[in-house]
């Protein structure tokens, strides 16, 4: 969709992330200035995405999912934002369904992630708390749920690497319907057509920050 695409807005609520991503980009696209696409960067609230209804066709996430203070409010705002025939895709560290693999996998967040943290940073709370953060994350299926239960449709789940990883696609009807409280019209000169969660930052809402 990349090459497609009009516009990419890239959304998060850190400036220190909002950072390493433009200077990351520098160079890769064009900024309205050639063939690709305009590439811009915002910082907001991904609870409260600074977009009219029915804003954009593509909206993705990277290992953001966890960050959000409230998912289900997270997810409904991105429903919000997607026009009809728009597409959510998440990539997010996941829950093995295999109780061997799961055992494995979380012993390795657990115990050998944190030590990676000392050796490498300094700090074994760099990445240590991914483990604490996905023993609160729902699982696969749960998340598929949790956006079938925000309006999407045709929710596929899919399980890469034993279900280590958890990949969702979700979309959105593709003509609006009387009566449906999610569709309603874009207003037409609303141009940003994609939409980057960078890593959603922490929410401004939750109650504390914690070390990404």
């Amino acid at each position: 969709a990349y090459p497609r695409a009009e516009a990419i807005a890239g959304l998060d609520f850190t400036m220190p992330m909002l950072e390493v991503a433009l200077e990351r980009g520098r160079g890769a696209a064009p900024h309205g200035g050639g063939a690709g696409p305009l590439i811009s960067y915002v910082r907001a609230d991904a609870l409260r995405i600074p977009a009219p209804d029915a804003s954009f066709d593509r909206v993705t996430i990277a290992y953001g999912l966890r960050n959000l203070a409230d998912m289900r409010a997270g997810l409904a705002e991105v429903r919000r934002v997607l026009r009809p025939g728009g597409r959510f895709v998440s990539l997010e560290f996941g829950k093995p369904p295999n109780s061997a693999v799961a055992g494995v996998y979380f012993a390795y967040l657990r115990m050998v992630v944190p030590l990676f943290g000392r050796l490498f940073f300094g700090d074994p709370d760099t990445h240590g708390y991914i483990f604490d953060s996905l023993r609160r994350y729902p699982s696969q299926q749960e998340v598929a749920g949790l956006l079938r239960e925000a309006g999407f449709t045709r929710v596929r789940v899919e399980n890469p690497l034993l279900g280590i990883m958890g990949i969702h696609v979700a979309d959105v009807r593709g003509r609006p319907r009387a009566g449906d409280p999610h569709v309603r019209a874009a207003p037409a000169p609303y141009r940003t057509n994609c939409l980057y969660l960078i890593r959603c930052g922490w929410s401004a809402s939750a109650p504390r920050r914690r070390r990404r």
